[in-house]
Formats: C-alpha cells, structure tokens, sequence
C-alpha cells in the first residue's frame, strides 16, 4: 500500500474530533487555523467556539470594534493575529462580497494570510491540491525522507514541499492536508514520538536509522530577553487606574495597569511576578496603593467595567488575584 492511501487510512480511523472538523466552512477554516498559530489546540479549542458564537459570520467580524475583537481575542497572545482577522474580514466585504474567494491568490492577498494559511484554507474548504506546510508536516516529512537541513531555511522548506507535491490529489486533497499535520500531531511528536505507531514506520528515513531525535534540524533557540518593570495598582472604593500606554511595544489597543521600567524605589513591593512570552520574560513588582500616580496614559476605570475590556494577560492575572 503506498504512502497516500497508508496516510488516509489512518487519518480516517484516527483522527481527533474537533469542533472546526464538523464542516468545511472557509471562514471557520481561517478562523482556526489562525487561531492555531503559536497556541495549542487544547487551548484554541474554547476560543474558537466563544469566537464563531460572537462572530458567527464574516461580516459580524468587520463590523465590530478593535476592541471587541481583542476582548474576544484576550488570552491568546499574538495579537496581531486578531488585528488581521479584523482587517481581512473588511476586505472580504468590501472586495469579494463577504465571501472567502476559491483563487488562491485572492486569499493570499488578505492581511495576515501567509502561504501556509492559504494553503490551508484552498486545500481544506476547496479541496485543491495545494500545498499547507506547518511545523507539524516539517516534522513528519524531513523524518521519513532523512532531510538533514534547517527547515527555516527557503532552499530547505522548497526541498519539502518538492517531497510532497506527489502526494497532491484532486480527489482527497482535504484529508490528506489534515492527514499530514494529525500524524505529526498525534504520533510524530517532537520528543517521544510513537514509531510503533505510525502507518509510515517502514518508509521512515528517521526510525529506519535511529534519527528521530536529530531530524527535523533545528537552529539553537536565542537566549530569551529579560526586561524587568514596576506595575502600580491604586484603587478607590469602586474604581482601579489603568493604562492604554503601549511604549513597551507589545498589544496595541490593549488595556494594562501603569508600568514603568523598573527603578530602585525605598517601597518594598507586595509581589513579585514573572510573565513569560515565547520570546521574552517580563520581571514584575507589583506595588499597591503605595505611590501616587498621574500621567496623561493613565486613566481612571470603574472596576465592573474591567470585563467589558481587553486587557493584557501578564496584568489580567495580577487583577484576578487582587479582585479576589
């Protein structure tokens, strides 16, 4: 049995039951597969499902507030990803009458569509035999063909898509796009992943010579950044000063506590917080009703009010612990 029918064969009998799965919906493809990015699926899940509820259509997106699109984005991280959404979808309306075009290129000229998600989308709504290559398919594709190169490499990522382009079909092009990534997913993990398991083991490059470990190569990861920040809390009977100042560049039209970088203060702080994104860490102390502020970025919310607002994550959870 050859590669493709093996590969659709296990797809069909394995495949996860996820809410994005139930229809082969352009705009709910777009939505998850963005939504999938940097975030893992377990966590995207209930975001999706809240989303689609909200923004049942594309045109619900483009009509909507920056901010309800970030509130309903909050806790995802990467929020230039909602930013997008936001700017594709009033594209969508306003050149291609609210619909997902079937021209891959149309799709690809949306804000925030990349080749992946493209491929993704034309591949698995449209069932064309187009190419989606994400972290999960390098992984699956460079083990079984022994491709020994960096994949964030253009000559390299290109080898791939070569390595795949036969097993392009007209007919299952939708199954076999998903078929790629769910086997990466499930069974060709990055560490530990269960060879015994695979439908491909007796093709596989990697497991044939005790590789799994060393493909895909991958270039060592940067040192992650340290920056480090005082955050104020000072609050009246019913209402808590909060900030839209975005000089530390991070989440536009995001609301946070006043932040300053850090400084050697005789206040002793009431906590200390650490905040990790994927490519730095923020080191917080957190002060309480202990200095008085004023700064024209700084204003004055009511906090029942705070639910209604997006507010950045690394500052949600200090004012969670502090509501409690």
């Amino acid at each position: 049995m050859e590669i493709k029918q093996k590969l659709i064969q296990w797809y069909l009998l394995n495949q996860r039951s996820l809410p994005f799965r139930d229809s082969r919906n352009p705009y709910h493809i777009w939505i998850s597969e963005i939504m999938a990015q940097q975030t893992q699926i377990d966590t995207m899940i209930p975001y999706y499902l809240r989303w689609i509820e909200q923004f049942p259509t594309i045109e619900s997106v483009a009509l909507a507030q920056e901010s309800e699109i970030l509130k309903a984005w909050e806790g995802l991280g990467y929020y230039r990803r909602a930013r997008f959404i936001h700017a594709a979808a009033k594209k969508l309306v306003r050149d291609f009458n609210s619909v997902i075009p079937d021209n891959y290129d149309d799709i690809r000229s949306l804000p925030g569509i990349g080749d992946y998600t493209a491929g993704a989308i034309f591949s698995i709504a449209f069932n064309k035999p187009v190419l989606a290559v994400d972290g999960n398919v390098i992984r699956v594709v460079t083990r079984l063909f022994g491709i020994d190169e960096d994949p964030s490499k253009k000559s390299t990522l290109d080898g791939i898509k070569d390595r795949l382009s036969p097993f392009l079909d007209n007919e299952n092009n939708f199954i076999l796009t998903q078929a790629w990534m769910e086997l990466g997913a499930l069974v060709c993990t990055p560490k530990n992943p269960k060879c015994l398991e695979c439908p491909l083991n007796k093709e596989c490059f990697a497991y044939a010579n005790s590789m799994q470990a060393s493909l895909p190569k991958v270039s060592k990861k940067k040192k992650v950044k340290e920056e480090h920040y005082d955050v104020f809390i000072n609050t009246s009977k019913d209402s808590i000063l909060m900030s839209l100042d975005d000089t530390d560049g991070l989440m536009t039209g995001m609301y946070r506590l006043p932040q300053t970088i850090q400084q050697i203060r005789e206040q002793t702080p009431d906590y200390t917080v650490k905040h990790v994104f994927s490519h730095k860490i923020w080191k917080l102390k957190v002060y309480l009703n202990q200095i008085d502020l004023n700064h024209e970025d700084w204003i004055s919310l009511k906090i029942d009010e705070l639910k209604n607002v997006p507010i950045i994550t690394a500052h949600k959870k200090i004012i969670s612990k502090l509501l409690k």
